[in-house]
């Protein structure tokens, strides 16, 4: 698992956020950074920055934040290891083979991730409801 772990690294440091993101949408410089509106929500004002430095993004609207992958697995609804694939094909690298141990892992680690987003999702929308706004 540490040479796929390595490789993913390798994926990740041979592209910039900043390119991946341009291909969706326009980008505006401003000093460090990059600035958009954001893909995920509508708004009017740009809340949505890429830090190049370190290779990542958060939106201030909506809170969609991460790295390269989690930016092409929410564009595109997308699952890590398909993420994963297109964004090594873009860099120019063949994705290793994977043990059945490994992907397996990987599926439940991503299995595991989804349960506990929605379990958050639920729980935000239950606390939205039952307090009281001031």
């Amino acid at each position: 698992m540490r040479d796929f772990r390595d490789f993913v690294e390798s994926v990740r440091d041979a592209l910039a956020i900043e390119d991946i993101v341009a291909e969706y949408t326009q980008l505006q410089k401003g000093g460090s950074r990059f600035k958009s509106l954001c893909l995920f929500h509508e708004e009017r004002q740009a809340s949505f920055v890429i830090y190049p430095q370190t290779q990542t993004f958060k939106c201030f609207g909506c809170g969609a934040q991460g790295d390269v992958f989690q930016f092409i697995m929410l564009k595109e609804d997308i699952p890590f290891l398909e993420a994963l694939s297109r964004l090594a094909s873009q860099a120019g690298m063949r994705m290793p083979d994977l043990s059945a141990e490994d992907a397996e892992e990987l599926k439940r680690a991503e299995e595991d991730r989804r349960r506990v987003y929605e379990i958050l999702t639920l729980s935000a929308e239950y606390y939205h409801q039952v307090l009281p706004c001031s």
